[in-house]
């Protein structure tokens, strides 16, 4: 039908247009991919009879054919949604005008209930006409008007509503009619202003007007004047050259030229662009139309041909099974995926809905085709109620199952607040534990592995229903390594554990040198050292005769026959210190002794280098001669010189990037070699003290962290050598 309502609600604003309808507002899914085009000679749809500057598209639900305005030669064509030419018509038949003049408008009467379902509309601006068609081409009617109600100009836009009723724009005035058949004229409202390049209709009486100012406008039956659109992200740009509105869903398209803008329904179009597509397929889009399915044509000017963009499909709503298994603290939830290519997962919350805040997911996964999938959800709470529901997605979005629920009843034991406290090679872990209303156990395992070698009891957990504090030291454990633990706890229910991984701390050991003997007297002398106890450290003095026979056999080490002093100390701090000496006595006159001073603590113990020290012999007696005192000679006190025995001492190794850091001490100069497996043998010159050796890695694989090695240094001074090992773990 051509008619249009009476409204007495006109006010002069910038141009006209005409009728109203009404769907509920849904939103359209994925996101919209090239597939093609139609219309000229080099489109991917060849056109036996090519378009020449196409300015208009609209399509037919009811043939699902689309027709297109062909301005170069005053015709509309008709094509298969795919784009495969059926025909054209251009007016002949139509009384009076005959062949089109200008047309640059095209609409669909798409309305299922209309007695004009399928019938098309073309604005014949020259002919200041809109003429109705059937929908393969045949003449029904025509819209002119009469009298003082022809038409002022150009009819310029023309769009049909859901329902059937048609709108028709001309630049300065909008003119009603109420009978197609009578043409009777309702009334004139005169507009200034410019003219319109697209027009379209929603579901809400919302008119839609693209303006030659490349503005969009939006004009709503019933309210006075126009509202201007301000577009986020295209506020004035100036590029607007066609509208169209999504049957069925109110979206709206707008043709930019060389880029499509998809805005969802109104009003929220004015704050959001939805999407954007087109680029780089179109060049100068004239013209666009939206069909229910959500697919797009456009029109293109430049390029003489018609783009196609359809929705990429987003995955069917799958369906989530209300059939779920709970154990304890976890369930075994389901769902069905209805095909195509996705990945799914489950999402589950305590707020009665599967998503909003706090939501948790599970891991998602890939899956083809129509397919019940199962996951296990753990990490639940006791005694609660959860909302799942199986959701789908892939590139173009997603879908969710509807909600289902299901409730955990008495669990295993909860573990809760676990803290870990390393200080140096010793562990600490506390915990909290909620046996959960039944008898319950725990145990704290540790080792250097996850097969946990080691295990250390809790405390008695009771069977409560609140927190029990438990806690364990972890000792006989090593420095700079690497341990894993957890704290595992059982009732009848069930088991819960939580793990967890620490490194021990480096200890750096003592630094001891051994001082020369003082005070020597033929029975006593002072002996000490210099220490750095590395925070605290207590000393004493091994001395004894350079020789020592056990069990009546000769020539064992002197040490295994030494004295110990009685310990002295404690020192503290971190540097190298002045032990007090230590006061030895009953030694014998005239004998060789050998000594070091020895300082240990918690970490373990560390001597200084060996030293050697002499008593004077008493001196021999003479005559007393009548009458003269006896002569008394007193004891000599014979500072003795000290060689030091050469020793090397293996500190400390680590790693540094590609970089072995080897802390090597020697008591005497000389030159150290330092090897081990799969290490390049090292030579350096170093005087008697504490140095660091630094060592390049050819493989830095094979010395990653956590490797155990054995290094070896060799020191030779003249005829003198010696050799230490130490095994360390990088």
């Amino acid at each position: 039908m051509i008619s249009a309502r009476k409204q007495a609600w006109m006010i002069p604003v910038i141009f006209a247009a005409v009728v109203v309808f009404s769907c509920a507002p849904a939103w359209a899914g994925g996101a919209h991919v090239f597939t093609g085009s139609f219309g000229s000679a080099t489109s991917t749809v060849k056109d036996p009879e090519p378009l020449s500057a196409p300015s208009g598209v609209a399509f037919s639900e009811k043939t699902k054919e689309v027709y297109v305005i062909d301005t170069g030669h005053d015709r509309v064509e008709r094509f298969g949604s795919t784009g495969a030419y059926i025909g054209q018509f251009n007016g002949s038949d139509v009384p009076g005008t005959g062949v089109f003049s200008s047309p640059n408008a095209i609409a669909v009467d798409n309305d299922l209930s209309s007695e004009s379902y399928g019938d098309v509309y073309v604005s014949d601006g020259a002919h200041r006409a809109i003429d109705k068609f059937g929908p393969t081409g045949e003449y029904i009617d025509q819209l002119t008007g009469t009298g003082t109600a022809l038409f002022a100009g150009e009819t310029s836009g023309v769009a049909v509503n859901p329902s059937g009723d048609l709108w028709v724009a001309e630049p300065e005035a909008f003119v009603e009619f109420n009978d197609e058949k009578n043409n009777v004229f309702i009334q004139r409202d005169e507009a200034f202003g410019v003219g319109i390049v697209g027009m379209a209709v929603d579901s809400k009486n919302s008119i839609f007007i693209a303006d030659n100012n490349r503005s969009i406008w939006r004009f709503t039956p019933g309210q006075e004047g126009f509202e201007f659109i301000e577009e986020a992200g295209f506020a004035g740009c100036g590029c607007v050259q066609g509208i169209a509105v999504q049957p069925g869903t109110n979206n709206v398209y707008t043709d930019r030229g060389t880029a499509v803008a998809k805005y969802p329904p109104f009003p929220i179009l004015e704050t959001k662009i939805e999407e954007e597509f087109g680029k780089p397929e179109l060049v100068a889009g004239t013209g666009i139309a939206a069909t229910s399915t959500g697919t797009v044509y456009v029109a293109d000017a430049t390029a003489n041909d018609v783009s196609i963009f359809k929705e990429a499909p987003k995955p069917e709503k799958p369906i989530t099974s209300p059939k779920t298994t709970v154990e304890g603290l976890s369930a075994n939830v389901e769902g069905e995926l209805l095909g195509g290519e996705s990945t799914y997962y489950f999402a589950y919350n305590t707020n009665g809905t599967c998503t909003g805040t706090g939501a948790l997911k599970t891991p998602a996964t890939p899956a083809t085709g129509t397919v019940t999938v199962t996951t296990k959800i753990t990490g639940l709470v006791a005694k609660t109620k959860y909302t799942f529901c199986v959701i789908a997605e892939n590139q173009y979005g997603q879908e969710s199952g509807e909600p289902q629920n299901f409730e955990t009843s008495v669990s295993a034991p909860v573990i809760e607040k676990v803290i870990l406290t390393v200080k140096e090679a010793q562990a600490t872990l506390e915990a909290s534990v909620n046996p959960e209303l039944e008898p319950a156990s725990c145990v704290f395992q540790y080792g250097k592995s996850e097969t946990y070698e080691h295990e250390t009891p809790c405390q008695t957990l009771g069977e409560g229903g609140k927190n029990v504090p438990v806690n364990a030291t972890l000792t006989g454990l090593e420095p700079n390594t690497t341990y894993y633990y957890r704290v595992l706890a059982h009732n009848k229910t069930g088991e819960q554990h939580t793990n967890g991984m620490f490194t021990t701390e480096v200890i750096t050991p003592i630094e001891v040198e051994t001082a020369p003997a003082t005070s020597i007297t033929p029975t006593s002398a002072r002996l000490g050292g210099q220490v750095n106890p590395q925070g605290g450290a207590t000393y004493y003095i091994q001395y004894g005769p350079p020789t020592c026979s056990l069990n009546g056999k000769p020539d064992y080490a002197w040490w295994l026959c030494a004295t110990k002093t009685t310990e002295a100390g404690p020192l503290t701090g971190n540097t190298l210190q002045n032990a007090t000496p230590i006061q030895v006595t009953g030694l014998t006159p005239g004998t060789t002794y050998k000594y070091w001073i020895v300082a240990h603590n918690k970490n373990g113990s560390e001597r200084g280098e060996e030293a050697t020290f002499t008593t004077p012999a008493l001196p021999t007696s003479l005559p007393q001669i009548l009458g003269v005192p006896p002569l008394v000679i007193a004891p000599q006190i014979v500072q003795p010189v000290i060689v030091p025995t050469a020793k090397v001492t293996i500190v400390a190794a680590t790693i540094k990037g590609n970089t072995l850091l080897v802390s090597v001490r020697t008591t005497v100069t000389g030159t150290v070699t330092i090897t081990g497996a799969g290490l390049p043998k090292t030579t350096r010159a170093l005087a008697a003290g504490t140095h660091q050796v630094t060592i390049g890695l050819k493989n830095r694989k094979k010395h990653h962290k956590h490797t155990r090695i054995t290094l070896q240094a060799t020191l030779k001074t003249g005829a003198k050598s010696a050799t230490t090992t130490r095994a360390v773990k990088l």
